[in-house]
C-alpha cells in the first residue's frame, strides 16, 4: 500500500516536472520562432505544442500576435478571448511575483486585442482594451516596468489620441523636403493618419493609419536613377513606357494581379496591383499593395498604398474611393 501510494506520488510529480518543462520549452522555442519573424512556424509549434500541455495566458497572447502578423485576425481575437479567460484572478494573488507576472500578461493580452480589433475598425471595442490596459499600468500594481511594457503604454497613449481625429484630410507638400530635389508638388493624405519620415534614401515621407507597424500605409517614393535633363514625359510616351513589363514589374517574390493605365488622369500615370506576402511560401499573410506611377514633369514619383492582411476583405474594393480621392488630389507645382 505504502508503495502504491508512493509510487502515484512520485508519478504526479513527474507529471508536474514534464508540464514544467514543456512550458519553459514552449515559450524558448516559440520566442526564436517570433523574434526571428518566422510566425506560420511559431503557430505550427504552438498547435503541436498545445496537445502535449494546456497553453498558458503568456503563452496564448504570444500567438495572438503570431496570427495577427500573418493576418488571421478573426483567430487572433479568439485566441486573445481565450488567453484572458485563462488567467488567474490578480485580486486572488498572494504572491508578488505570480501576481506581477499575471498583470504582465494581460497587459499583452489589452495589447494585443486592442491592435487587432483597431485593424478591424472596431475602435469602440478597441478603446476598451487599450483603456483597460492603461489602467492596469498606472495602478501601481506592476512590480515590474519593462522597456516592452513602456513601449505598450506610449502606443496605447498615441493610439487612443488617433481615435479623436476629426474626418476629412491634412495636406502634405514636397517644397522644402531634403529628398524632393526640385519636385514641387502637395497631395492630401486622411486626417489622424500618423505623417512620419523614412529612413530610406528614395521615399519622401510615409503616412500610418494609426501608430503601430500593423495597420495600412502610404508611401511617397521617388525612384532612383531618373535622369532630371530630359524632357516632360507626355501621355503619349507614358503609354509606350507603361506597356513595357519591365517598367511595370513588381518587385521579387511579390504576385502580381492587375495593371491599369488611367487614360483620363490629369498627369500620365497608372498603377499595379500586386500581393506581397508577410512570412511564408504561401499566399497567407498577403499584403495588398497598389503602386501608383505618376510623371510630374520629367520626373515620376510612385504612391504606394500598403494594405495590412486581413482574411476575407478585399482590401482593394474597400479602399477604392478614398484612394482615389487622395489621388485626384495630387497637384503639380511647375517651376517658374
Amino acid at each position: 500500500m505504502v508503495d502504491d501510494s508512493f509510487s502515484l506520488i512520485h508519478e504526479s510529480h513527474a507529471e508536474h516536472l514534464k508540464t514544467q518543462w514543456l512550458n519553459h520549452e514552449g515559450h524558448a522555442q516559440l520566442f526564436v520562432r517570433m523574434t526571428t519573424k518566422n510566425f506560420e512556424e511559431a503557430i505550427k509549434y504552438y498547435e503541436s505544442y498545445t496537445e502535449q500541455t494546456s497553453g498558458s495566458p503568456p503563452l496564448l497572447a504570444r500567438m495572438g500576435d503570431a496570427y495577427v502578423r500573418i493576418g488571421k485576425l478573426s483567430e487572433a481575437i479568439e485566441i486573445l478571448n481565450e488567453a484572458r479567460a485563462a488567467l488567474p484572478d490578480i485580486n486572488e494573488l498572494t504572491n508578488i511575483i505570480d501576481k506581477n507576472a499575471v498583470i504582465d500578461a494581460a497587459i499583452r493580452i489589452h495589447m494585443h486585442l486592442g491592435q487587432t480589433l483597431t485593424l478591424q475598425k472596431k475602435y469602440h471595442e478597441a478603446k476598451k482594451e487599450l483603456e483597460q490596459l492603461l489602467a492596469l499600468i498606472d495602478s501601481g500594481d506592476l512590480q515590474v516596468m519593462t522597456n516592452e511594457i513602456s513601449m505598450f503604454k506610449k502606443k496605447a497613449q498615441t493610439t487612443l489620441n488617433f481615435f479623436t481625429h476629426e474626418p476629412g484630410f491634412k495636406t502634405f507638400n514636397s517644397q522644402g523636403h531634403e529628398k524632393a530635389g526640385e519636385l514641387n508638388f502637395s497631395f492630401d493624405y486622411p486626417n489622424g493618419w500618423v505623417a512620419k519620415e523614412s529612413s530610406r534614401a528614395n521615399t519622401l515621407q510615409v503616412f500610418w493609419e494609426y501608430p503601430s507597424t500593423y495597420c495600412d500605409s502610404i508611401a511617397i517614393i521617388v525612384p532612383p536613377g531618373q535622369d532630371r535633363d530630359k524632357k516632360a514625359v507626355t501621355h503619349e510616351r507614358f503609354k509606350l513606357l507603361f506597356e513595357n513589363p519591365k517598367f511595370t514589374g513588381t518587385p521579387h517574390g511579390t504576385f502580381a494581379l492587375q495593371k491599369n493605365l488611367l487614360k483620363d488622369y490629369k498627369y500620365p500615370a497608372g498603377f499595379v496591383d500586386y500581393f506581397k506576402q508577410s512570412s511564408g511560401k504561401d499566399k497567407k499573410g498577403q499584403f495588398s499593395v497598389r503602386k501608383y506611377m505618376i510623371y510630374l514633369g520629367n520626373q515620376m514619383i510612385w504612391v504606394v498604398f500598403n494594405f495590412y492582411p486581413d482574411e476575407g476583405i478585399d482590401k482593394f474594393k474597400e479602399s477604392a474611393t478614398w484612394m482615389e480621392e487622395i489621388i485626384d488630389s495630387l497637384e503639380f507645382k511647375k517651376s517658374d
